[in-house]
């Protein structure tokens, strides 16, 4: 017979059985719930691009999953912790390098912009700029920002592996070693740019079809520029990763992000081109890099040079969803309800009113973070690279026909095996 002891040890072991039984049961149920659909919204007369592209979206039918270990804790506690992890992830190790061949174009205001025409990513050859044979992918930054981010050599890379497409990044007046040329520097409400360098790449590319790809800051001069331009837009198809709507709406969280980490990249940009900044009678710029977040920041280096007659001023007129309801392109906007940064709200409100122009298509996300959207164990890759790269080819697809984009995708897979294995025997003969 047994003892009470005996008895008493295989009851506890039950009992431990059943308790870690119940543990994985819940851990189960959560890491279940990771994975999502990505919800669409869109006006009630559609572009054909959308209704193709949710019909045959794979990005759609897959859903998304985040790394479960970048998803403990609050809504915004995660978005933050997911852009600061898939970012420190990249810069551990980065997509291959990147090499540029840039022009300086000058704009109207005698402010300089830089356009970094792709050349070269790791061992494989761009598309030269000359081709008139390729359609133009036109990439925008975010804040600060240039083309040598993280996110933007992740797509130029994915671009220049398909050859089907010349690819150029527009730099900011004063980022990314583009010398600022007038007294103010790169700000929300400086669409304008974007505006004069679309027309420039027309005119000098008067038959080749152009696609458009923002982040962030990038992304809202891109609403803004589509939103404005309406029909006379000369993208043929654009999508816009993680855009603030409406520059009055933030999260809980965008105080800490402005004190910690956008105030002093502003100031690092400031301090970067200070001896042009100074020239400018109007900013005062010791209090500029004393601000201690991007609203006391704006108030002192943005708002009294451009005119505005306050910070709210400033933010109201450069937020894109006052024009939304103008955007014909086909766009894509794609955010995330737990961006930190910027705000869904705009998003949501859009949708809510049903504002939105016959191109425009929302896409979220309840998990991603701002311009990140990891995947995989160690969050390296993006699911963002996969959405842009399919919205990019289902606009392709519907200027150049099925059959073509078929063709082409058939090319391309050919063309990249065949530069891939020219490259390795390359780098053995060497």
């Amino acid at each position: 017979m047994l003892s009470l002891e005996k008895i008493g040890d295989v009851l506890l072991n039950e009992q431990s059985k059943v308790a870690w039984l119940l543990v994985l049961m819940v851990l189960s149920r959560w890491y279940r719930s990771l994975h999502e659909h990505v919800r669409v919204a869109h006006g009630d007369k559609a572009h054909p691009v959308i209704k193709r592209w949710k019909s045959s979206s794979r990005v759609l039918r897959e859903g998304y999953r985040p790394p479960a270990w970048w998803s403990i804790g609050t809504q915004y506690l995660v978005g933050s912790l997911h852009t600061v992890y898939h970012n420190v992830v990249r810069e551990l190790r980065p997509v291959a390098e990147v090499s540029y061949d840039r022009e300086l174009f000058k704009l109207k205001c005698g402010a300089t912009v830089g356009l970094d025409w792709a050349k070269r990513s790791g061992e494989l050859e761009a598309p030269c700029k000359h081709d008139s044979s390729k359609p133009i992918i036109f990439i925008h930054h975010g804040l600060a920002g240039c083309s040598k981010s993280q996110y933007v050599k992740s797509m130029v890379y994915q671009l220049v592996r398909q050859n089907k497409y010349r690819v150029v990044v527009m730099v900011a007046r004063g980022c990314g070693g583009v010398p600022l040329t007038t007294p103010y520097g790169f700000t929300a409400a400086g669409f304008d740019d974007l505006a004069q360098v679309a027309t420039h790449l027309r005119k000098e590319n008067p038959d080749a079809k152009m696609f458009a790809v923002g982040y962030s800051l990038g992304a809202g001069l891109l609403a803004n520029y589509l939103g404005r331009a309406g029909k006379a837009s000369v993208f043929s198809g654009a999508c816009v990763v993680s855009p603030c709507w409406d520059f009055e709406k933030t999260t809980p969280y965008f105080d800490v992000w402005s004190r910690h980490f956008l105030a002093a990249s502003l100031q690092g940009y400031t301090e970067e081109n200070r001896e042009a900044v100074s020239k400018h009678e109007k900013v005062d710029l010791d209090k500029a890099m004393a601000a201690t977040c991007v609203r006391e920041f704006d108030a002192h280096a943005v708002v009294p040079v451009h005119g505005f007659g306050s910070v709210d001023d400033y933010y109201a007129k450069s937020s894109p969803i006052t024009y939304a309801h103008q955007i014909t392109t086909p766009t894509l906007s794609f955010n995330a309800d737990d961006d930190p940064v910027c705000s869904v709200e705009g998003a949501h409100i859009m949708q809510q009113k049903k504002i939105f122009g016959p191109g425009l298509v929302i896409a979220r996300t309840a998990r991603g973070g701002h311009v990140s959207w990891g995947e995989g164990i160690l969050g390296h890759a993006s699911f963002m690279d996969r959405v842009i790269l399919e919205w990019l080819d289902a606009c392709f697809e519907h200027e150049f026909g099925e059959d073509h984009a078929l063709q082409s995708a058939q090319e391309v897979a050919q063309d990249v095996a065949d530069r891939v294995s020219k490259a390795a025997n390359v780098k053995l003969a060497a």
